[in-house]
């Protein structure tokens, strides 16, 4: 198996960086996603060897990253991408730490990541959002325009003509 490309978007104006996940960080990952079950399409319960099964299944996926988000180096929350054959798709979007709620550090970490995707894949940006996750508005607060809507989800993309780029330094490590 090929080593995935380990790398961090440091947004250095906010003391913000999201890094690629790396083993240690799936427990807590874990913990987050079990607290959040309600607003994503897995609803049970992850035990930690479900979750290292995942991890190994998402280091051969070349062009899918998990981030951690660190604020003033400490994990406050993680989100995701993946390149799907005809967008970039959005996932994992959990802020696990409730002391950062409402400072804006996941909007800032979401344009980041999407800066990024601009900067580097040139497809579409979509997120699919449960109807019943609360977080429709913080996507609509965010520059993103409902697309569609099916039984359960709605289908969010990144409206450009609205969304400023964020600087951000790549470092591979």
């Amino acid at each position: 198996m090929n080593k995935k490309n380990q790398f961090k978007l440091i947004n250095q104006e906010n003391n913000l960086t999201l890094r690629t996940i790396a083993q240690k960080d799936i427990e807590k990952i874990r913990v987050w996603k079990n607290a959040h079950r309600a607003s994503f399409f897995y609803k049970e319960i992850i035990n930690p060897e479900e979750q290292l099964k995942w991890f190994t299944e998402y280091q051969k996926r070349q062009n899918d990253f998990v981030f951690m988000i660190s604020y003033m180096n400490n994990d406050i929350g993680c989100t995701a991408f993946r390149e799907l054959d005809e967008a970039m798709d959005i996932y994992n979007v959990i802020l696990g730490d409730k002391s950062f709620v409402g400072k804006g550090l996941m909007s800032i970490a979401n344009s980041v990541m999407c800066s990024y995707m601009i900067d580097h894949f040139g497809k579409e940006i979509t997120v699919k959002v449960l109807k019943t996750n609360p977080a429709i508005k913080w996507y609509l607060k965010n520059n993103f325009i409902e697309i569609d809507s099916m039984n359960d989800f709605v289908l969010f993309r990144l409206d450009y003509s609205h969304f400023k780029k964020i600087d951000y330094k790549f470092t591979a490590y």
